[in-house]
């Protein structure tokens, strides 16, 4: 098993014209009279073998979503695919599915109902299923059969020390 991990970053780029032609300028300051050529870096990751499989730059409107959509043809079914809390959404987490492709998801405390009712509780881990929203399905039109289907996951407390 390839044990995977995919980040985003936002970068600053030069002040030049070939760089604002391609990636644009979004304006920053107090008064939005500081214009800067940004972009979205995205790279995939095999964690185990400390290599880079796949990198991509992009204007700064994408997404951490978007860019890991730009490398799942890199991503192979039984991978295990590490992602941070950026990206958890259903329809992602049932692509992932559908392409036979696991998942380890660190998740915000309120991402989700149930993963809020377990994060208030006193409980270490919990296993949680879900199904897919009606809202989601067109994502996921290349897999008829996934409406049907349901996502058993093992939600796990891990209580990270307070930094003082």
């Amino acid at each position: 098993m390839r044990v995977l991990a995919v980040d985003g970053t936002r970068l600053v780029l030069p002040n030049h014209p070939g760089v604002i032609e391609e990636f644009g300028q979004q304006k920053f300051g107090p008064n939005a009279d500081s214009p800067r050529s940004l972009a979205m870096g995205s790279m995939l990751y095999d964690v185990l073998n400390q290599i880079t499989i796949d990198a991509r730059l992009s204007p700064y409107a994408s997404s951490e979503r978007d860019l890991l959509m730009q490398h799942m043809d890199k991503v192979k079914p039984g991978d295990l695919l590490l992602l941070d809390r950026g990206y958890p959404c259903f329809w992602l987490l049932f692509l992932l599915k559908a392409r036979g492709i696991q998942f380890c998801v660190r998740l915000k405390e309120d991402w989700w109902l149930q993963v809020k009712d377990f994060t208030d509780s006193d409980e270490k881990e919990r296993i949680a299923t879900f199904t897919l929203p009606k809202k989601d399905l067109k994502k996921l039109a290349d897999f008829p059969h996934m409406p049907d289907t349901t996502i058993i996951c093992r939600l796990i407390k891990i209580e990270l020390p307070v930094k003082s």
